[in-house]
């Protein structure tokens, strides 16, 4: 009941704050469905912004997302803001309890009492989840239709399902492509199939229903925002980009230098390709025809993207919350040992980092003050700035290290 209110009073304020991305959504379906014009002209939301007197940030999502916004042309802005976030508070309730089950289905049991009473609670406090609301963004959309997959099944209709929601994830967040190839690796052939089933289908319809030429558009304007080593001309992305491109732009990028990759750009490309390999030789050798692999390789990958993206913010660290539910189960799993302890109290300490980034923001409120005090402690700043990545970077090593050991997952509890 607390988390209910709780939440309920959250996204009452949220909603009566002006959203950062929702009107990007919004707008960008009214153009390209009404106006028949390319959404994916970032001058177009420049002037948007300035009859609104608002900022309103260009549209980087695929055509075939365009599609799922649809929805938001059967009423105007105040209606579908507030259908949107009622929408959201829902998905919420509905994923903290998903999260709870997904505890019980690595531990092996049907119900756990603190894992029921701490789940909700850092569900409530959890900044990239207030974040995700503040800004009127669809994370939870998004990972509720990949969370099947972490719920591992035999069945055959449930495994088409499951496929299926992934392709409506990956519409709305490419990254998610690097599903695919897992898939294939573990030989999840009905999962792939519905996934790809739903891709060609969302694609054909984007063909047919939307303006042509968007997704030449989409490409272009891809290239501009999704390479590594870039810093985009619409948007500061240097102090808080939490990935390992952000780490690296922010370490090396002049501020005179605001776009074009320069000549250390090859070590994001070559850091972020080790740690993807890395991950796709964990996988194949030790949860390709293990236990529940499935649902341990979607976990891992989750977190994968966020730390090799080219733009990770604070909101999307939201994908990496069933990750952290999976290590700290498979962590319970463990037997009572010399060290059990300490790891636990190190993945708090990590879990904390993720979960309240506002204490760094606090120490370094602005990129000039980081430089200031790069200039005495070299790297310093950055490390510190950069404390949601390090924090996810020892989640995964962490995963990496339980997934290898014995620990495996018993449990047949499904969602209800």
């Amino acid at each position: 009941m607390v988390f209910l209110v709780g939440s309920s009073a959250i996204v009452r304020h949220a909603y009566s704050n002006a959203y950062d991305d929702l009107p990007t959504f919004y707008w960008a379906t009214h153009f390209a469905f009404n106006d028949r014009g390319s959404a994916y002209q970032p001058h177009y939301f420049q002037q948007l912004g300035q009859t609104l007197d608002r900022k309103i940030y260009p549209f980087l999502y695929p055509p075939p997302s365009l599609l799922l916004f649809s929805p938001f042309l059967f009423g105007d802005y105040d209606q579908s803001k507030m259908v949107f976030t009622l929408c959201n508070l829902v998905l919420w309730w509905w994923l903290t309890w998903l999260l709870y089950r997904l505890y019980c289905f690595y531990r092996g049991v049907d119900a756990h009492f603190i894992a029921g009473l701490l789940i909700p609670l850092w569900s409530l406090t959890f900044v990239p989840m207030l974040d995700t609301f503040r800004t009127g963004q669809i994370n939870l959309f998004v990972l509720i239709c990949v969370m099947p997959l972490l719920f591992q099944s035999s069945r055959y209709q449930q495994q088409i399902l499951s496929g299926a929601l992934l392709a409506i994830a990956i519409v709305l967040k490419v990254y998610l492509l690097l599903m695919l190839p897992v898939l294939l690796m573990m030989r999840q052939e009905k999962i792939l199939m519905g996934a790809l089933g739903i891709l060609v289908l969302l694609c054909g319809m984007s063909l047919l229903l939307l303006p042509w030429g968007l997704w030449s558009d989409w490409l272009a304007l891809s290239h501009e925002s999704g390479a590594y080593g870039k810093q985009l001309p619409y948007v500061m992305t240097i102090p808080w980009n939490q990935s390992i491109n952000g780490f690296f732009i922010r370490q090396f990028l002049d501020e005179r230098i605001l776009s074009g990759a320069t000549h250390w750009h090859w070590l994001i490309y070559f850091c972020s390709s080790i740690l993807l390999a890395i991950t796709l030789c964990m996988v194949f050798r030790k949860l390709r025809r293990g236990a529940h692999g499935v649902s341990m390789a979607a976990a891992l990958i989750l977190l994968v993207i966020l730390l090799i993206a080219p733009l990770t913010w604070q909101h999307h660290f939201v994908f990496a919350m069933p990750t952290i539910v999976c290590c700290f189960a498979l962590l319970a799993k463990q037997k009572e040992g010399r060290y059990k302890s300490a790891v636990m109290l190190s993945t708090v300490a990590l879990v904390t980092t993720i979960s309240f980034p506002s204490l760094i923001s606090a120490i370094f409120p602005n990129f000039a003050a980081m430089k200031i005090i790069d200039k005495v402690l070299p790297l310093s700043a950055n490390l510190v700035i950069s404390a949601q990545l390090l924090a996810g970077l020892g989640f995964w090593g962490l995963f990496c290290v339980l997934v290898s050991s014995k620990t495996g997952v018993s449990s047949q509890v499904q969602p209800d």
